[in-house]
């Protein structure tokens, strides 16, 4: 998970990260016109879960910066023992868990499942340990780590009623990948100070919009996994 702050990469790696992106959005992008009507029930629970979470997020971090100047870790968005931060942990655990639960159907994705369960765990260590707080322009690496999950993902639920649902959680963790990257160049150039409201709406954003893509991405792929556990079961 890409802690909001100030980032250290230069105007190239800013470019590259553009263009992971742009990848990542054109993949989405296929999937979606592929199933564009795709389980609509599936898609507006998911939405909703994901759009509360986004509101929490939003809502309790510009509480903390109003009412507390930002003192209240568990609300403050940008810090590593915010909640939605604990929420995320959560998802990646899950996540690989999903993924164990999935490779060990033994199925004809065995192989994508090892390999969901390994970035999950992966991401979910990186979220324990902090790791990437010492490693300079981390979002450079991120980025491809994001696409390589997202790829993933998308093979294992490809064809099912839970693709569209992980399509637009993937969405939203690449536009909040973009307001990181982006996002305090854009506050530079309108000139907005980093104690004012609109640089906290910008952290409250990209948070909020990274929780709410897991939640619904993580959701989706354990439910694949024990779905595909009890198909084998009955086989």
């Amino acid at each position: 998970m890409v802690r909001s702050g100030r980032l250290g990469v230069s105007p190239r790696a800013r470019a590259r990260l553009a263009l992971t992106a742009v990848l990542i959005g054109r993949q989405l992008a296929g999937v979606a016109h592929r199933r564009p009507g795709a389980a609509r029930g599936e898609v507006v629970r998911a939405l909703a879960v994901a759009g509360l979470g986004l509101a929490a997020v939003l809502g309790t971090h510009l509480y903390d910066f109003r009412a507390h100047d930002l003192r209240i870790r568990v609300l403050d968005a940008a810090s590593a023992w915010s909640f939605s931060h604990w929420l995320a942990t959560c998802a990646f655990a899950a996540g690989a868990v999903a993924g164990i639960v999935g490779a060990r159907a033994r199925g004809a994705r065995r192989r994508w499942w090892w390999a969901c369960a390994g970035l999950f765990t992966f991401f979910f260590l990186d979220n324990v340990t902090r790791a990437h707080e010492h490693v300079a322009g981390w979002p450079i690496f991120y980025a491809p780590l994001l696409a390589a999950l997202s790829a993933v993902l998308l093979v294992l639920v490809a064809g099912t009623e839970l693709e569209a649902v992980v399509v637009l959680g993937l969405v939203l963790l690449v536009v909040s990948l973009a307001i990181h990257v982006f996002g305090p160049h854009v506050v530079r150039a309108a000139g907005w100070s980093e104690h004012g409201m609109a640089y906290q709406v910008k952290i409250g954003l990209k948070e909020g919009l990274e929780l709410a893509g897991w939640l619904m991405v993580a959701p989706a792929i354990a439910r694949r996994a024990w779905a595909e556990r009890r198909a084998a079961g009955e086989g």
